[in-house]
């Protein structure tokens, strides 16, 4: 396994600096992926990346690449649905965040956010996917599948949310190998609500805006760390992005605290 530690003070910009050590500061940081807006109008995208070409994923579909050292490529190996995905690879650059940012155009209401992810393997690299306001350069939604156990319920790698106060925050666990569909709701006056294979595992009253987040977003990344295992591999498919109507509000404050306490 690759050594780690989740003590060392650094910060890690998603354009390419390297830091020795992974921390648990690293992923908190507010930092966001800087890539080119393409001004699109849509209200609405969806990208199962059918009709791409085999290899790069970067200039295809309006992705941009951030970081070369790794392979985010379109495949059609282990897709979730349909014929492609995109798969990471040969991360062999220890601490420089790699992957592929997307603008979604100006989303209105509550903003849903949804993707699957499949990980050949725990121990190795962790793997983030975040909803970015590409104005100001920050996120107003990190989740984050990580690389080792943490203490929530079995033995299985952490599945961890950035809450509202700053903190990556266990929420669930990922199976290596197998998929899993994400989705993170922000409302931007309002609360985080994450739920994976559709049923709600996380809620937070508020948004990352207090913190010095977003409370709203254009643009979507995801990438690792670069951390990965010899072999391993991340594996994305059915990136959307979609505004709904309406406030959060699905449990209300004493379920989102007692959701907030639910460690098993």
């Amino acid at each position: 396994m690759i050594g780690k530690t989740l003590s060392a003070a650094a910060v890690l910009a998603f354009a390419g600096t390297a830091v020795a050590q992974k921390t648990d500061a690293d992923l908190t940081s507010l930092v966001a992926v800087t890539t080119t807006y393409d001004g699109g109008t849509a209200r609405a995208f969806s990208e199962g990346f059918e009709g791409l070409a085999l290899g790069a994923l970067n200039g295809q579909g309006g992705w941009t690449q951030f970081n070369a050292l790794t392979g985010t490529d379109v495949s059609n190996v282990n897709p979730s649905t349909g014929l492609l995905h995109v798969r990471q690879t040969n991360a062999a650059a220890s601490g420089v965040a790699a992957g592929a940012a997307r603008a979604t155009g100006p989303l209105g209401g509550v903003q849903s956010f949804e993707f699957d992810f499949s990980g050949s393997t725990g121990g190795g690299a962790d793997y983030t996917f975040e909803s970015v306001d590409s104005g100001l350069g920050v996120i107003s939604s990190r989740l984050n599948m990580h690389w080792i156990d943490t203490g929530f319920g079995s033995a299985l790698p952490d599945v961890r949310f950035l809450d509202s106060t700053g903190t990556l925050v266990a929420i669930g666990e990922w199976t290596p190998g197998t998929y899993a569909t994400y989705r993170v709701d922000v409302d931007p006056v309002g609360g985080m609500d994450v739920y994976i294979n559709g049923s709600l595992v996380f809620s937070d009253p508020n948004n990352l805006s207090g913190l010095g987040g977003a409370a709203s977003a254009d643009e979507v990344a995801f990438y690792n760390d670069s951390f990965q295992l010899a072999g391993e591999t991340g594996d994305w498919d059915n990136v959307s992005a979609t505004p709904t109507p309406g406030a959060l509000g699905v449990l209300g404050l004493a379920g989102a605290a007692a959701l907030r306490r639910r460690r098993n």
